[in-house]
């Protein structure tokens, strides 16, 4: 049984306190530029009337995705301040902010302990992991459905109607802005069980019928999906999903050890390329390639032993963090494809479980109960990972930077009218940010709409058709400040 910690008198001080943890995470963002898939998928959300808003719900759209509430989003953005970024981050900084609160607000009603509440969330609002979602425009889907999924879980530990029929809506609000939202079911029956008093059968009986309602709109929205024709994860080429146990260890040791570890920051000590280096050499599939997959999992196999030992005695509140951290990851434990912006929402579990880890080694101290020193010593990892956010966010500042720098120099290529151009040595990521891994043609087509010739990325189609036709301009980018 959940039993939430009595009426907090320092609670205005917490929210202040992570409100401006938060705003220290969040400000570098708003002065950065748009990169990669930014403009492909604010392309795609373009409004030009309201038969733009019905196809977003009747037709599947960036690769056969169906996020119809994201697209409508970018399309208010642009409507509002064309392809300015700053709307565009501030968006996604507020979103940020209000799912800190809301992690706050969740893991109060969770856990008897104010202290475990705030140093939680103030992790979440400021974790290195989470600059990828944060910073990167495209990314808004997880921001999006991870507030969503919070707060419909607020709403079901209120246990009236009405709180349940806003749930209701909103869960198809996120399955409208990602799919992995379906996971909600199954974490509303699991939160209703565990919440619930008397015997095991009443408890499951009670959280049956509590989920059955999002299980219908869950299938209504199934349907929805089917008829417009939209990629399923088991069916799209870009997901690679798949249920393979060992592909399910690796994904699992490979986040384990990056939500616990700058590992893309401690790698760039030894260079730029170390860290696509080996991630290359993982998916390679070769002798070597095995021998890193079983360095990962057994670095990972004794950080969760570490943890799991930690647990035993954190009682019901690290219990639900770690159950609700695998059950949000899921998803991303079957795909093919890793990226940091997926642990965004099971981060939130996770910390939860950590922060309780934490107490659990603080209180052999000693100490029975979460003290003032308990605090001091959690802003240590506060301010760590403060400062490697930092430090990550200057990648994403000066991947605008570069992708303007892009534009800018193709833009002042004359071309002739009627004949295509084919561009060459596009830069693609710098550190652990996107520059044009994908969505170069579509700022060019931004950028260049009065030009008579079409621009395209000569190195993709290379890549991809292996010959350039013949009777084309090709143009090579000279030197890229910052690259």
């Amino acid at each position: 049984m959940i039993i939430p910690h009595p009426d907090n008198p320092s609670q205005k001080a917490h929210i202040a306190l992570l409100l401006l943890a938060g705003f220290l995470f969040i400000l570098p963002s708003l002065n950065d530029g748009l990169v990669s898939d930014d403009y492909e998928l604010i392309e795609e959300g373009r409004i030009t009337g309201v038969e733009d808003v019905w196809t977003f719900f009747t037709e599947p759209g960036h690769k056969g995705f169906y996020r119809p509430i994201p697209r409508l989003l970018l399309g208010a953005n642009q409507a509002v301040h064309g392809l300015s970024p700053f709307g565009y981050h501030l968006l996604n900084a507020v979103l940020h902010l209000a799912m800190s609160l809301a992690v706050y607000r969740l893991a109060c009603r969770i856990s008897r302990h104010p202290g475990i509440s705030l140093a939680t969330s103030v992790l979440f609002a400021v974790h290195f992991i989470h600059v990828e979602p944060v910073y990167w425009v495209s990314a808004r889907n997880e921001l999006l459905v991870a507030l969503i999924y919070i707060s419909i879980l607020l709403l079901i530990l209120r246990s009236d109607l009405m709180s349940c029929m806003w749930a209701w809506g909103l869960f198809l609000l996120g399955l409208w802005c990602k799919e992995t939202a379906m996971t909600v079911p199954f974490a509303v029956g699991l939160l209703t069980i565990y919440r619930e008093t008397g015997s095991p059968r009443d408890r499951v009986r009670h959280g049956i019928r509590v989920s059955f309602p999002f299980w219908l709109i869950l299938i209504g929205f199934a349907a929805v999906r089917w008829s417009v024709g939209a990629d399923w994860p088991w069916t799209s080429q870009e997901i690679g999903f798949g249920i393979h146990p060992f592909l399910i260890l690796k994904n699992l040791g490979q986040y384990s050890i990056q939500l616990l570890l700058p590992v893309r920051s401690l790698l760039d000590i030894f260079g730029s390329d170390t860290y696509p280096d080996m991630t290359q050499i993982v998916r390679s599939g070769g002798s070597i390639s095995t021998g890193m997959m079983l360095i990962i999992l057994s670095i990972a196999f004794i950080l969760i032993t570490i943890m799991g030992a930690l647990l035993k005695t954190g009682g019901p509140t690290a219990r639900i963090g770690l159950t609700f951290a695998l059950l949000t990851a899921l998803p991303y434990l079957m795909m093919q494809g890793t990226g940091l912006r997926y642990m965004y929402l099971p981060s939130a579990g996770f910390l939860l479980a950590f922060v309780v880890g934490a107490k659990v080694v603080m209180d052999t101290w000693g100490k029975s109960r979460f003290t003032r020193r308990h605090l001091y010593l959690m802003t240590l990892p506060v301010a760590l990972s403060l400062l490697v956010t930092l430090d990550q966010t200057r990648w994403w500042d000066q991947a605008g930077r570069i992708a303007d720098q892009v534009v800018e120099q193709v833009g002042t290529q004359a071309t002739v009218p009627g004949i295509p151009l084919y561009v060459f040595n596009i830069p693609r990521r710098l550190h652990g940010a996107y520059i044009f891994h994908n969505g170069f043609e579509a700022a060019m087509r931004f950028y260049t709409l009065k030009r008579m010739s079409d621009i395209y990325d000569g190195d993709r189609i290379l890549e991809q058709n292996g010959v350039i036709p013949d009777g084309v301009a090709v143009f090579h980018l000279g030197y890229i400040e910052g690259f």
